[in-house]
């Protein structure tokens, strides 16, 4: 699913076709499903649907989640508690109880592109200078180097412990960096 013009849109085939969807209240902000019927709108507000997406229910949030993604029934956001605040801080929900608490074993990360990216039971949080990692659905944590330090990134896992980032200064080239220990060790 996607939001349309405003409203929710769902595909059958690929994205071949859109149909717009009747969602009461429509969804606000971004828009994850974890499977056909659960899913998740995010951004100034947070709701949950259990039904496809037609009924929202709204949900407490602990400030603007700047992204969520959710698999194997939890979810992860990163939340900036402030417009101003410089950082973010990393939230953990289930589907059975999407009511967010912080993760508190990850420090807040930067403001630069933060991101949560997903592969099996590997959980990769980044944002401006900090990345942190977690092989074991998020039981214990890593704070590894980001390879970008600071300038504008972008990551992407091929296996629970196979990344890719590329980063790209303010003024230059941009360059593209792997790992295959999760982080531990980048290679240009």
């Amino acid at each position: 699913g996607g939001t349309v013009a405003g409203g929710l849109a769902r595909t059958a085939n690929a994205g071949a076709s859109w149909t717009i969807e009747a969602a009461t209240p429509a969804p606000q902000g971004s828009v994850r499903f974890a499977s056909p019927m659960e899913g998740l709108s995010f951004g100034d507000e947070y709701q949950v649907t259990y039904d496809g997406g037609v009924v929202w229910k709204p949900l407490p949030s602990p400030g603007y989640i700047a992204d969520l993604e959710t698999s194997n029934g939890v979810i992860w956001a990163l939340v900036r508690s402030c417009i101003q605040c410089g950082t973010l801080q990393l939230f953990q929900a289930t589907l059975t109880n999407p009511t967010l608490r912080a993760v508190t074993a990850v420090k807040p990360v930067g403001n630069v592109d933060p991101a949560i990216t997903l592969r099996g039971h590997s959980i990769v949080v980044t944002g401006g200078d900090d990345m942190w990692t977690s092989l074991n659905d998020g039981f214990s944590w890593s704070h590894p180097d980001n390879p970008c330090a600071g300038d504008s990134q972008a990551f992407a896992a091929w296996s629970e412990k196979g990344l890719a980032a590329e980063c790209t200064p303010v003024r230059g080239v941009g360059s593209l960096f792997e790992s295959i220990d999760a982080g531990g060790h980048w290679a240009n």
